[in-house]
């Protein structure tokens, strides 16, 4: 298989130039991440169209309401596990010097899903976004 410099492997342009994941890419993203929340293996109906889709389907089609650039589903996917794993490396090395602290967020992380962690990321950081607009 071929892989061009201006294509992806799964054949989508780069147009974008900043690669898969620009700063407006991602910014819709955080923002579907904050709409839909993790649902697991459930699907969710849509009542204008009466079709099915699942969480990473929605966001998927959110980005390409918002910037009109296509992520698939598995691109979407992806992106939550890397986000995670990030998140999870972050965690652990700012509990390194609280040993029992990082026990019990081990713990607690070991429960949650690549989406969840993600998404209880998102949703503190927009949080503290609005908070602090509301002091200016």
């Amino acid at each position: 298989m071929d892989v061009s410099a201006n294509s992806t492997h799964t054949g989508m342009s780069m147009e974008d130039g900043d690669g898969v994941w620009s700063p407006d890419i991602e910014e819709s993203f955080a923002e579907a991440l904050a709409i839909y929340p993790p649902c697991g293996r459930r699907k969710i109906i849509l009542s204008e169209e009466g079709k099915m889709y699942g969480r990473n389907e929605l966001i998927a089609r959110y980005i390409k309401m918002k910037t009109g650039k296509t992520r698939s589903r598995k691109q979407v996917s992806s992106h939550i596990q890397v986000l995670a794993r990030k998140k999870q490396r972050e965690l652990q090395s700012k509990l390194k010097e609280n040993p029992a602290a990082a026990q019990q967020l081990a713990h607690t992380l070991s429960g949650l899903s690549s989406a969840e962690i993600v998404s209880s990321t998102i949703t503190a950081s927009n949080n503290s976004q609005q908070q602090q607009q509301q002091q200016q």
